[in-house]
């Protein structure tokens, strides 16, 4: 995401486009910068209808390192994240009853039920008719599967 400049007052055009690229003249709101001067501590931008706008690098690196500090941050959130879930579908795949699994999987998100709506089948599949029918009525909520399909799915499963 480029940085708003320090001087001048020019816009970036879009946030997701690099700083070299477009940034938006102060003095007119739609045009582009077109020519661009890099000296050791400043970026002077000239628009094509010839306003000038000088962009200071410090800015610009000091916007980088909060930027790259953020990207960490959020690299460190999605691992622990991961590692999480990770656990998490370790624990439901140790389980070996499906009134077990049924009561687990009440706390998780529709869609991540569904990964495991196999392994409740293959599960319930072991099971005495009598049973499968109790657990298919209680597994009706948590996976949103209609009953005569689940029974079609344990067909095909035994």
């Amino acid at each position: 995401m480029p940085p708003a400049p320090l001087h001048n007052s020019g816009t970036p055009v879009n946030s997701a486009t690099p700083a070299s690229r477009v940034w938006r003249c102060p003095a007119r709101r739609f045009s582009t910068f077109t020519t661009f001067e890099v000296s050791s501590s400043f970026l002077r931008a000239t628009c094509a209808r010839g306003h000038r706008t000088v962009i200071h690098l410090a800015h610009l690196h000091e916007q980088a390192a909060k930027a790259r500090e953020a990207a960490l941050r959020q690299a460190d959130l999605f691992r622990e994240l991961d590692r999480v879930n990770r656990e998490a579908l370790t624990r439901v795949y140790a389980i070996t009853s499906p009134y077990e699994l049924v009561r687990e999987l009440t706390t998780w998100n529709r869609e991540s039920r569904m990964r495991l709506y196999g392994k409740f089948i293959a599960l319930v599949a072991t099971w005495p008719p009598s049973d499968q029918d109790a657990l298919l009525r209680s597994a009706k909520p948590i996976f949103h599967v209609n009953v005569r399909t689940m029974r079609a799915d344990l067909r095909r499963a035994a």
